[in-house]
């Protein structure tokens, strides 16, 4: 039902553009989309392109969107149909660098990971200037997460679990984690 109720609503948000003469920039917003799932989540440089495309016509117009009616009807549009399309985009998304430890159990065949931090940290911005964002994951390092006006939950899995236990040990060998 939900998902019914947010395609009703984004058809009229459409129809509404449509009927303002923003058609043109609306395609562009919508066209974006198939792009960046085409592309898929390991192309951060293409994703940064499209969000920087439409993040910088929507900072251009959002000042303008304010001015009374006629004057802000256009950029009104602009603002709310790239906003529309950024939140489409994927984030970009760089794990940290891969980090090597010697092992530090008693039996020199694991490691002992201390990690006080959360599993999940929520990165916000509002017209690409950033919010909130604490990225420190401590020893596992510090990814680099990227979007623009869209909140983004970053979460830390191993093994398909959440990482939100104090103490780990990991067996000797590659350890991959899962960040998304």
């Amino acid at each position: 039902m939900k998902l019914i109720h947010r395609l009703s609503h984004m058809a009229r948000s459409v129809l509404n553009l449509i009927k303002s003469g923003s058609a043109p920039f609306l395609a562009f917003c919508l066209g974006a989309v198939p792009l960046v799932s085409q592309a898929g989540f390991e192309d951060n440089d293409r994703i940064r392109d499209i969000q920087t495309g439409l993040g910088v016509a929507h900072n251009v117009a959002y000042p303008s969107s304010f001015f009374p009616l006629p004057i802000g009807l256009a950029p009104g549009a602009v603002t709310y149909a790239t906003n529309l399309g950024l939140k489409y985009v994927p984030p970009v998304l760089e794990q940290p660098t891969e980090r090597y430890r010697l092992p530090n159990t008693p039996d020199q065949c694991g490691y002992v990971l201390s990690h006080d931090r959360p599993s999940q940290q929520l990165y916000q911005d509002y017209l690409h200037l950033l919010i909130n964002f604490d990225n420190d994951f401590g020893e596992l390092g510090r990814p680099n997460v990227e979007h623009w006006n869209t909140d983004v939950q970053v979460d830390l899995s191993y093994r398909g679990e959440p990482f939100d236990q104090d103490v780990y040990v990991l067996p000797s060998g590659r350890n991959n984690f899962h960040w998304k």
